[in-house]
């Protein structure tokens, strides 16, 4: 058995060729197989058999049945081929359209370049995952320092003022 076969666990059947061979060409009657294949090898013998009067008369409706059948399955395969290819579309798009738009929102959130609600947001996801982009908040000026170890007016000698180790413009 290989690797393909379901049937892993499941006992020989004592079947072999000779007996498939003598249920197609009809060597071996029926009910002298096995029984697990008595039910197949009627079917086959029944099938090899020429066909009846009754069979032949209704041949004139059981044909057209079948073909209607036959083509509404057709069309159905077609429409569902073509459902299944517009559906792989959307697929390849979004397959090339995602790492694009992330790759777009990283380069913009590393220079700084969205607004500063987004980029406040980015720069909060991203810090945990160890990327750090700049966040606005981080450098919001200081109006009243908060306790008196804050220098906020140490003039710096180019029109800026020092905010607790980074400069501010005035």
């Amino acid at each position: 058995m290989g690797a393909w076969d379901d049937l892993d666990g499941v006992g020989p059947t004592g079947i072999d060729e000779a007996i498939f061979e003598g249920a197609l060409t009809g060597a071996l009657d029926p009910l002298d197989m096995p029984p697990a294949v008595r039910g197949v090898a009627a079917l086959i013998d029944k099938a090899r058999q020429p066909a009846t009067s009754e069979e032949l008369a209704a041949r004139s409706t059981t044909v057209p049945a079948f073909a209607l059948v036959a083509q509404a399955e057709q069309a159905s395969a077609g429409q569902s081929q073509r459902a299944s290819s517009l559906l792989r579309f959307p697929v390849r798009v979004m397959a090339i359209a995602t790492p694009v738009a992330l790759l777009g929102v990283g380069v913009a959130a590393a220079t700084d370049s969205l607004p500063s609600s987004t980029q406040a947001a980015v720069s909060d996801v991203l810090s945990h995952v160890g990327i750090s982009v700049p966040d606005p908040q981080a450098h919001a000026i200081v109006d009243e320092p908060s306790h008196p170890s804050a220098s906020a007016s140490v003039p710096s000698g180019n029109g800026a003022a020092a905010v607790s180790g980074s400069t501010v413009p005035l």
